[in-house]
């Protein structure tokens, strides 16, 4: 089954696209790709590292995913 956003009516436009579903493709990632990673980070295109990436900070393990605030 394939999802897709609604088409888009302006005035000179109608397009249709995918719907981007990166929660799914992340798990299709995971489960299909031999991973010895301790931990695995997620980030957008358009983030910025300024610092060190702590995930014991924030309380992640094996089975335990956790997001952080922006700074």
């Amino acid at each position: 089954m394939r999802s897709t956003q609604p088409i888009i009516n302006t005035a000179f436009v109608h397009v249709r696209y995918p719907a981007i579903n990166k929660p799914a493709a992340v798990l299709h990632w995971l489960n299909h790709a031999d991973i010895d990673a301790e931990f695995i980070v997620i980030l957008d295109a358009d983030m910025i590292l300024r610092g060190p990436i702590t995930p014991w900070e924030f309380k992640a393990a094996r089975g335990r995913p956790v997001s952080t605030p922006y700074e």
